[in-house]
């Protein structure tokens, strides 16, 4: 019996079989499938993939939001923070301690005005004007002004409970080079 391939054998029957996996004791199973031709089913045995788990799921999804080229933030029904990742806290310049799983949306904006984003704008106003967005259902798009100059677009999408997500993608190369595009456009003489 190789149980690290495939092993397939030929019977002669007269119906169609189902498809079923088997679960030994020992934690190992096996899919089993059958193909009819021509009054003959061919049995195939394989080893199953193993079913992914909670906690492995769960480590999948971590490693895929700390892993995004982009700034990612999620918030609840409650503007509490579910999750954000690295690049989110490095691009704002923000502290971890401050914003971290559960931090308020308020709390979360007003420190991000303390680190010198959005210059000229108060915490009370920026908190306005970003909860009509994220409260907008659709995809929003907006730009922040970052403390260092760089120029941040957030994406953001209402989720059916009521809070939202947002990636934050630094746009500052892609709005300088429309700049230079839109220059050349009413100064080139073509």
């Amino acid at each position: 019996r190789d149980v690290t391939g495939v092993q397939t054998c030929a019977l002669p029957i007269s119906r169609a079989l189902a498809i079923e996996t088997l679960q030994f004791e020992n934690s190992a199973s096996f899919d089993v499938r059958c193909e009819w031709r021509a009054g003959t089913a061919t049995f195939t045995l394989t080893p199953s993939v193993a079913t992914p788990t909670r906690a492995t799921s769960h480590r999948c999804l971590n490693d895929v939001v700390m892993n995004l080229p982009h700034g990612l933030s999620m918030y609840d029904a409650n503007e509490r923070l579910i999750v954000c990742n690295e690049q989110y806290i490095r691009a704002y310049a923000l502290d971890d301690t401050v914003v971290k799983p559960g931090s308020r949306y308020a709390d979360v904006l007003a420190h991000s005005i303390a680190c010198g984003n959005q210059a000229g704008m108060s915490a009370q106003d920026y908190y306005r004007k970003r909860l009509s967005e994220n409260r907008n259902r659709g995809a929003a798009k907006s730009h922040s002004l970052l403390w260092n100059g760089r120029t941040m677009q957030v994406t953001t999408r209402a989720l059916a409970d009521g809070g939202w997500v947002s990636l934050h993608e630094d746009v500052t190369e892609k709005l300088a080079a429309d700049q230079r595009i839109a220059h050349l456009a009413d100064h080139d003489s073509l």
